[in-house]
């Protein structure tokens, strides 16, 4: 399984490594609830669509910027922050591939 857990703002979560997502998403229920919640602000004024695998719109409520730690390395990402889905309701992140290649950059300068 792509199914990793992350540590996100403080809190373990369970994500999907996407390799063909460049976004990174949080669902709506699970960011609601965070304890150190950062601010939701407006993807709209930015212009930007996302589109999903099948070409279909992505509706979302907006991005955070946060703090996410993997492989025992933290970055500090935009999360666009989406409504329920029956997927994400078991895994609320979805990890695109642009925080795993800045892992292994960082990983890589390390040794």
């Amino acid at each position: 399984s792509n199914e990793v857990d992350i540590v996100l703002n403080g809190e373990i979560m369970n994500a999907l490594s996407d390799s063909g997502s460049m976004i990174t998403t949080l669902s709506e229920k699970r960011y609601n609830p965070l304890l150190d919640k950062p601010e939701l602000k407006e993807l709209s004024t930015l212009g930007l669509q996302i589109s999903v695998a099948d070409g279909s719109i992505l509706l979302f409520k907006g991005y955070i910027q946060c703090v996410i730690s993997l492989l025992d390395i933290e970055l500090i990402v935009p999360i666009v922050i989406v409504p329920e889905t029956e997927f994400n309701k078991v895994c609320p992140v979805i990890v695109g591939t642009i925080i795993f290649c800045e892992s292994v950059e960082i990983i890589t300068h390390m040794f």
